[in-house]
């Protein structure tokens, strides 16, 4: 049974926590149609998918390599048909991407993976001769171990320790008894959805399975009887679809030359997420993952001897495909090469570096997909939520800075509104004043002039102190305000940027997905306050 909950949704802007490319793109600026296909909205899903239809794809390959993916998963029927599914011409994707973070990250972690859920779902109800398949496409070659092995849960920062080097999806989950001990600590087995969340941990982290393959293996037991596919695309037959960008990026022209304009054009307006480097493509192998650079003796991988000329290179690059992997730059045209996809679903930050790359798009013929900004939730629980009601505060002065809310606060109260009404009657009285004895002596004028700058100033100063008085004394409870808002944006971050993404499996019980699926609207452009009614006495 669902738990009761309510819902409200404010504009993007009134947070304060999106940039303007973000907010540009949201309100549909016309800055910005050079470089995106089409704003989301149903109209726009149909002209997609019309441009997808066009565009061959092998799709007997992802479904091979996908098949191979969920071989030992279990209770994967559903998958395997959402597998099957991507054989038929009438099947599209929905796509959210990021890399496989411990123990799920943080929130948004979640709300995007949900996001493509309800998107899948909206769409198959809009299109009912067509299928949709939301995919969650892992990013296992990123090897920023600091971002990926670390999870934030109840304001402990748990840290996987390892020496292992090179893409993070390749890991061994070895040595990893310490950090699910202390993981383990937040969870109440007594609770059978958190008992059976613990023993998922165990299994994902079992030091046999890759850390891809565990998150392959935490996204399918989260979200697989809701449709959702995970793909991990760092194989050697998916890569050999991409191997004809690959050679123009190691031997043509490359990716940086092509988006030379579009990123000068834009960055007059926005602070951008990526630059291109002069060859956008990694070399992996046991050791890291290196950036590959053009040198006097040909090509090279950056921190190692390895050394190539264009015949070996060439030759490196149709025999292993694997061990090459794109960068930022790249991987959005390798992940819309080998889905059949027409949405994909970021937060701001992949907004900001997808949008200049239509132009790359272009230039190879790949359908530039519709970008979805991801949903941000903020989570209230019923208590906060009663406090608000108690003090009066609605949801929108929760993003007020302190010092705005206060001056809010004081200029409700009737006798401070009384006092300000007395300095301008004051003030006007004075002006009166000085325009009546206007016709009297300079001296007169810049003496009188003084005097009524230093009543301003006295003014300013009683106002001040009194209101300085009632922070200090907390007359008008201000502080309460200040330690709701601080547990709701824990260091001054957006919530879902901050807490575990699990805390609603906490907050919720076994009803949160449920709960995350019918607040979240996936062409929803806002802001989206949840939670639950608070309970009655």
């Amino acid at each position: 049974m669902i738990v009761s909950t309510w819902h409200e949704r404010i504009p993007l802007s009134a947070t304060r926590h999106f940039s303007p490319l973000v907010l540009d793109y949201v309100s549909r600026s016309s800055r910005l149609l050079p470089w995106v296909s089409h704003f989301p909205s149903p109209q726009a899903m149909e002209k997609a998918i019309e441009a997808k239809q066009k565009h061959p794809l092998l799709r007997e390959v992802l479904v091979t390599e996908l098949r191979k993916q969920y071989l030992n998963m279990p209770d994967s029927d559903l998958a395997n048909k959402q597998i099957d599914s991507l054989r038929n011409e009438n099947t599209f994707s929905v796509c959210t991407a990021h890399q496989p973070l411990l123990f799920t990250g943080p929130l948004y972690f979640i709300y995007k993976t949900v996001h493509a859920l309800v998107l899948a779902k909206k769409l198959s109800a809009q299109f009912p001769n067509k299928h949709f398949v939301p995919i969650f496409y892992m990013g296992s070659e990123d090897h920023d171990l600091d971002e990926i092995g670390h999870c934030r849960i109840q304001n402990e920062n748990l840290v996987w320790e390892t020496s292992q080097q090179g893409a993070c999806g390749r890991m061994k989950t070895t040595h990893m008894e310490e950090v699910i001990s202390a993981y383990s600590k937040y969870w109440n087995e007594a609770v059978p959805c958190e008992k059976a969340w613990l023993e998922v941990i165990h299994s994902a982290y079992d030091g046999q399975r890759t850390l891809a393959q565990a998150t392959q293996y935490i996204l399918h037991h989260l979200f697989g009887a809701k449709g959702l596919v995970v793909l991990d695309a760092d194989t050697a037959e998916l890569k050999k679809l991409f191997v004809p960008v690959m050679e123009q990026e190691l031997f043509g022209k490359s990716s940086s030359q092509q988006l030379k304009p579009s990123l000068e054009a834009l960055q007059t307006h926005y602070t951008l997420q990526a630059s291109p480097r002069p060859i956008n493509l990694f070399y992996l192998n046991e050791e890291g993952r290196y950036r590959i650079e053009k040198n006097e003796n040909g090509w090279g991988a950056v921190g190692t001897s390895l050394q190539w000329n264009e015949a070996t290179l060439r030759k490196e690059l149709v025999d292993f495909p694997d061990r090459f992997s794109p960068n930022v730059i790249l991987r959005p045209l390798y992940q819309e090469t080998i889905l059949p996809n027409i949405a994909f679903i970021g937060g701001g930050g992949e907004l900001a570096y997808w949008i200049p790359l239509k132009v790359l798009f272009d230039g190879f013929k790949v359908p530039f997909p519709t970008l979805f900004l991801r949903n941000s939730l903020l989570y209230v629980t019923s208590s906060q939520k009663q406090a608000l009601l108690n003090k009066q505060i609605s949801t929108h002065n929760l993003f007020m800075l302190p010092d705005e809310w206060y001056n809010v606060l004081v200029a409700e109260q009737p006798w401070i509104k009384k006092w300000q009404e007395t300095a301008s009657q004051i003030q006007t009285m004075l002006a009166n004043y000085q325009h009546d004895a206007s016709n009297l002596s300079p001296d007169y004028q810049e003496s009188f002039a003084a005097h009524r700058a230093k009543v301003q100033r006295i003014l300013n100063r009683v106002t001040q102190k009194t209101k300085a008085h009632l922070k200090r004394h907390d007359d008008l409870q201000w502080h309460g305000f200040v330690s709701l808002q601080n547990k709701l944006f824990p260091e001054g971050q957006l919530q879902e940027r901050y807490e575990h993404g699990l805390m609603l499996m906490k907050a919720l019980g076994d009803t949160w997905l449920d709960v995350l699926m019918n607040v979240q609207d996936p062409y929803s452009d806002q802001f989206t306050l949840f939670g639950e009614h608070p309970k009655e006495d």
